[in-house]
């Protein structure tokens, strides 16, 4: 399976002891595709205050470090099992709409 994780939004707060643009919530995506078949998942986090010291701006974060902290609050591997079985649903549901019997077509 591959997953693809991405930044859909942030919320920040204006300032924040001194900070500016502190982000507080990210919205992120999940996506599980198994190369035919695709499903997602859109989730949102809290992001814990950051430290004055390593503080970034909010105009020089990248995706890539953003994810990194969505991850790190998350049990990944756990997060990436439950799309896969879900996708495994999609691919094979155990329960499915059926045609009445006796709606179906008459022969002529």
């Amino acid at each position: 399976m591959n997953y693809t994780w991405k930044v859909a939004a942030m919320e920040a707060a204006k300032n924040e002891e001194g900070l500016v643009d502190v982000v507080k919530t990210v919205h992120y995506t999940v996506d599980c595709s198994d190369g035919t078949e695709s499903i997602g998942a859109y989730r949102s986090i809290g992001v814990p205050a950051p430290d004055a010291a390593s503080f970034k701006p909010y105009d020089q974060l990248t995706e890539e470090e953003v994810i990194a902290w969505v991850k790190a609050q998350l049990n990944v591997a756990e997060v990436e099992e439950q799309l896969s079985k879900a996708l495994e649903l999609k691919k094979n549901p155990p329960v499915v709409a059926k045609e009445l019997p006796w709606a179906a077509p008459q022969p002529e």
